[in-house]
């Protein structure tokens, strides 16, 4: 969904909306992996976003833009048994298990200056960017039993504590362009932009 407004006529405003569900239910079933040791998938996101025109003058142009993101996906089984790898058909439910959530927090000002002179037409574009992601998640692994024909025990694997999982940056960028037309046939696109990782965090 977009929603554009005129403010005045100097300023025009741009707002954007999206959402992406998903859902996948019993997933690798077939003849060897029947309902139960199946898996489940959800997957949910939106992104929202806002962008500012300003007309500063005839030459120059103001850009505001915030933007945030969010998507989760989870990853479950039918069930807690422990799983069951045989050589007919397996048993049990799914032994892995995943939560994962990702957020973005976006914020970028860029001004736009265009120059007629001697030495051609430049168009100017200057700005900075600051971007702040996030990222937490769960992964839980239950027993997984391999058997033989004969259903007795060949292998029993066991996992350790559910791994969790955090982290974080904040990144500053900084741009310049210049779209230098010295001819009416020549187009010469400059530019140069330095990034910066201002802190990151990892938790395990």
């Amino acid at each position: 969904t977009q929603i554009d407004a005129n403010l005045t006529t100097r300023h025009h405003l741009t707002a954007t909306a999206s959402l992406f569900p998903r859902r996948i239910d019993l997933i690798n079933l077939d003849t060897f992996t029947p309902r139960e040791t199946t898996f489940d998938l959800r997957q949910r996101g939106f992104n929202l976003a806002v962008s500012e025109r300003a007309i500063l003058s005839p030459a120059a142009l103001l850009e505001t833009t915030a933007a945030f993101k969010r998507f989760d996906m989870d990853i479950f089984g039918q069930g807690t048994q422990p799983m069951v790898l045989a050589p007919e058909v397996n048993r049990g439910n799914v032994f892995n298990e995943q939560e994962r959530r990702t957020r973005t927090a976006q914020v970028a000002e860029a001004l736009i200056l265009q120059r007629q002179g001697w030495s051609g037409e430049h168009l100017f574009k200057v700005g900075i960017d600051l971007l702040h992601s996030s990222f937490d998640g769960r992964s839980v692994s239950r027993p997984v039993e391999v058997r033989r024909a004969d259903d007795t025990l060949s292998q029993r694997i066991e996992y350790g504590s559910p791994g969790v999982y955090e982290a974080s940056s904040l990144d500053l960028g900084g741009f310049l362009q210049d779209r230098w037309r010295p001819a009416d046939r020549w187009v010469l696109e400059l530019g140069a932009r330095l990034d910066a990782l201002h802190r990151m965090d990892i938790d395990e």
